[in-house]
């Protein structure tokens, strides 16, 4: 009886110990799954972020590149402008060079014109102040800027003009 007691007792007790032994497998059965569904949850949390962080990096990168597009773009129009008013400056001052070297050139002819005017030149208007040989008969003087006539010669001879009016 001892023995079959003993042998129950030893029965139950191997019998607990399997039963703990199968409940311990168990929860390490189930921890490792909670733990595998953690890891995969936490896996799955890190690659929606990495995915967002991602998005948020490509759209910061795109408007910093449109942004350096606008810069770009203003620096192009900017360097035209100024490169056009240069061009325009440059021709400005080209024009005024010009324009002061014309009136110069303008006040010489005028000062000769009123200054050194002979017949030579008014021959070329008025033909008639020339003789037969083509020389000056008559001299223009302005010393102040008025027109006076003097005899070069003696004679004063106009060109003959011709009274036909027919063709």
């Amino acid at each position: 009886m001892i023995a079959i007691a003993h042998s129950n007792r030893s029965q139950a007790d191997a019998q607990a110990d399997v039963k703990e032994a199968t409940a311990y497998a168990e929860a390490q059965i189930a921890q490792a799954q909670v733990k595998v569904f953690r890891d995969l949850a936490n896996a799955r949390e890190d690659a929606l972020k990495s995915l967002f962080d991602t998005r948020l990096v490509q759209a910061e990168a795109d408007r910093v590149q449109e942004i350096a597009n606008q810069y770009r773009e203003d620096f192009i129009r900017r360097t035209n402008l100024e490169m056009a008013t240069a061009t325009a400056q440059a021709a400005q001052a080209e024009s005024r060079i010009q324009l002061a070297n014309l009136d110069e050139q303008k006040q010489r002819v005028t000062n000769a014109g009123l200054l050194d005017w002979d017949a030579r030149l008014a021959a070329l208007r008025y033909p008639e102040l020339l003789d037969a040989q083509g020389r000056p008969l008559m001299k223009l003087v302005s010393p102040f800027g008025k027109k006076q006539l003097r005899p070069l010669h003696k004679e004063i001879r106009l060109a003959e003009v011709s009274a036909d009016l027919e063709p």
